[in-house]
Parts: structure tokens; C-alpha cells; sequence
């Protein structure tokens, strides 16, 4: 008797928390922090002068958030990379895999590894890195997501962070946000490609931490 008493008990102190989560995930109101939009990220950055490349409105309804910034930014003759941001504050699904994207696109990824960029204070940032070809051209794509204020190379611990963040109101924000960089590779020189692209990203790195929050 004593035993089914505890049973109902805990079967009741799991519904109480279930119930909790619920209402906090689904009714209480969330809390924005940022008020930067993303076309307030600067255009010239050091050496690098950008320009903002269109984007069709069918892109915006696949990626389902209109907050997205897409630029190209140059360094004297040749030198191009090209930022990319998809960004909500409160949808976790806008942050597709790029991988997933270049091939349904028809592109072919050659390769997925993990590249390691030396910050400007020390130390170090991992991100992912692939090689993608289409056709006779090749591009390095280096890319990470970004859940609140913590970064990862995994798509599904941001998910989960997300997840987590909305339903504590952690970090502060449940935003999420894709940020990805790739630069064409040229004379088919790939580490030329990847060390102007390794230098560029630790310069963007603390802009990027002030405005995604």
C-alpha cells in the first residue's frame, strides 16, 4: 500500500514538472535582448570593404526568418569572402546544415573537417570547414551555429541549447543563428584560400559576439 502511495506521488511530481515546462515553453512571453539588427554589422571591417548581395524572396520563405545578411567583402584585387548569417530570435529551425544546402543545390562536398582559427586575444575557435565543388570550381566553406551566446560546431547541440535556453531563459535569449564564410578557391591554391579566410574570421569573430546575442 505504501509502495503505491509513493508510485502515485512520483507519478504526480512528474506531471507537475512536465505541466511547468509546458507553460513556461508555450505562454510566458520571451525576452529580446539584442535591438542590433544584422545590417548594423559594419561594412568596412579593418582592410575589408563589403557590399550586400540581393537575395530572393523564395530564399527568405525557405530559410523562414527575413533576418539574414549576406555580403561579400573584398581586399584588394582577387580577395573575396563572403559572410552569410541566418538569424531568429526565436525559431531554432532556421539553422539548416550547410552540407544539406550545397547539395541540394547540386553541389558536391568533397570534404568535412574541423578547423581550428587563432583569436586575436589568444587562443583558439573551432569551427567546421568543408570543400565544395560545382562544376570545375571549388570553394572552402567554414561555418558554425550559435545558441544565446554559446558557440558550436554541432547542429544538434544547438538544437538542444536552443531547447534549453527558451525554456530556462538561459544566456538570456532562445536566438539562434547560423554563421558561415566562404571564399572561392583560386589557382587551385586551397591553403592560400583557408589562411586569408582563417584571418579574416578573427577579425569578425568580436563583432559577431555583439551583435548575435
Amino acid at each position: 500500500m505504501i509502495r503505491e502511495e509513493k508510485r502515485v506521488a512520483m507519478v504526480i511530481f512528474l506531471l507537475l514538472i512536465v505541466a511547468m515546462i509546458s507553460v513556461r515553453f508555450f505562454y510566458f512571453k520571451k525576452k529580446i535582448i539584442s535591438e542590433k539588427n544584422l545590417i548594423d554589422i559594419p561594412f568596412i571591417i579593418n582592410d575589408w570593404k563589403s557590399k550586400d548581395i540581393p537575395m530572393a524572396e523564395r530564399t527568405y520563405e525557405i530559410l523562414e526568418t527575413k533576418d539574414v545578411l549576406f555580403r561579400e567583402y573584398s581586399k584588394g584585387i582577387g580577395h573575396s569572402v563572403y559572410l552569410c548569417i541566418v538569424y531568429s530570435k526565436d525559431n531554432r529551425k532556421v539553422s539548416h546544415p550547410p552540407e544539406v544546402c550545397y547539395e541540394g543545390g547540386g553541389s558536391m562536398v568533397l570534404s568535412k573537417s574541423i578547423e581550428y582559427i587563432s583569436l586575436l586575444k589568444g587562443g583558439f575557435f573551432k569551427a567546421n570547414k568543408l570543400i565544395v565543388q560545382r562544376g570545375n570550381k571549388k570553394e572552402v566553406v567554414i561555418y558554425w551555429y550559435k545558441a544565446g551566446n554559446k558557440d558550436t560546431i554541432s547542429y544538434y547541440k544547438q538544437q538542444w541549447y536552443i531547447v534549453l535556453n527558451r525554456i530556462w531563459e538561459r544566456n538570456g535569449s532562445s536566438s539562434g543563428a547560423l554563421i558561415r564564410f566562404s571564399s572561392p578557391i583560386l589557382n587551385n591554391n586551397e591553403e592560400e584560400t583557408i589562411v586569408l579566410m582563417r584571418k579574416f574570421i578573427a577579425e569578425v569573430i568580436p563583432i559577431l559576439n555583439e551583435y548575435l546575442i
